[in-house]
Order: C-alpha cells, then structure tokens, then sequence
C-alpha cells in the first residue's frame, strides 16, 4: 500500500493537484521500504539478480524506483535481515544463495515479513482512520 510523499493529507492533495496540472502522474506516490524490499525480493527470485550478483548501488535503485536512497538503503537492510542479501560496509548488497538459508529459517522469516506487512498496512489503515476522527471531529467543533 503506497502512501503519499509526505504525511499531511492536506499537503499530500495540494502536492497531487500541482504534479497533475504539470501532467507529471503518479510521480506523488513514493514507495516505503517494504514495497521496495518486495520488489528487489521478486527480482531477485525472478533471476534477475542470482546468487552472488551484486544489486545496483542505492542511488541508482532509489532513481529507478522513485524513492530516496536512504528508503532504499532501509528496504536492503530488511532484506538483508531475511538472508536475502549480505551487505557490507561502503560495498553493494551481495544475494545470498537460497539453499545457504536452512529450510526452519527461511519459513520463520517468511512468516515474519507476511506478519511485518500486515503490521505495515494496519499502520495505513490506523492513520486513515485516525484523520477520519479528526475531520468529524473537526467539523463538531464549527
């Protein structure tokens, strides 16, 4: 579930509304890191990068996909969090073989990410819900 750029509804429809009538479309939303780490997840099992390959540097990933490099940076470090990837210090995000990942481990963190995405979108739903309250609430006070 993506969100807008920044968190203020407000700010987000009056940013949509300026990109739109500059015919730049879509270019509001941003991916989150879960969404990147997704994504680099299927390109990664699709063979788009295999075993060994290193991914492309943060900058270059945070271009590709519309995001800041620092979202990027965040979305490789949970994917290096699952054994997806090795990452060191001042080097690309190396992919880990699949086999390397004992069987137990991999079912534990794929039971973990589906646990952590529904988290994620409960968070959207809650801030959803949370300026819903706050408008009618708003409109009692008038």
């Amino acid at each position: 579930m993506s969100q807008y750029a920044t968190g203020a509804p407000d700010v987000n429809i009056w940013l949509k509304t300026r990109l739109d009538w500059l015919g730049i479309e879509g270019s509001y939303m941003a991916l989150d890191r879960t969404e990147i780490a997704a994504q680099l997840r299927r390109d990664i099992d699709e063979g788009k990068y295999s075993t060994g390959a290193k991914l492309p540097p943060y900058r270059q990933l945070a271009r590709d996909m519309g995001a800041a490099p620092n979202t990027v940076g965040e979305a490789i470090r949970l994917l290096a969090s699952d054994g997806v990837v090795t990452v060191r210090r001042n080097a690309r995000a190396v992919v880990n073989d699949p086999a390397a990942v004992p069987p137990a481990d991999r079912q534990i963190r794929e039971e973990l990410t589906e646990v952590r995405d529904e988290l994620h979108e409960l968070k959207g739903r809650i801030a959803a819900l949370d300026s819903k309250v706050t408008g009618v609430l708003g409109r009692m006070d008038t």
